[in-house]
């Protein structure tokens, strides 16, 4: 297929393509748990600031009691 534009690029693209073969089941194999672990990674170190123990702001009066009509 690239013979015919570059007589030098065929084998740059064989190795391209034999580089490929095995990388690629590789990194699809090693991308899923990787990502897992860092989401459970990111999931561990976040937590909402009321549960750090932050203080909560006392709740308005108004928004507390009941709308009478």
């Amino acid at each position: 297929m690239t013979a015919g534009i570059e007589p030098d690029l065929g084998p740059l693209a064989t190795a391209y393509v034999l580089i490929l073969v095995i990388v690629g089941p590789l990194a699809a194999r090693w991308t899923e748990p990787a990502a897992g672990r860092l989401a459970a990674l990111r999931a561990r170190r976040w937590v909402p600031v009321r549960q750090r123990g932050a203080a909560q702001p006392a709740p308005d009066e108004e928004a507390v009691e009941p709308v009478q009509s």
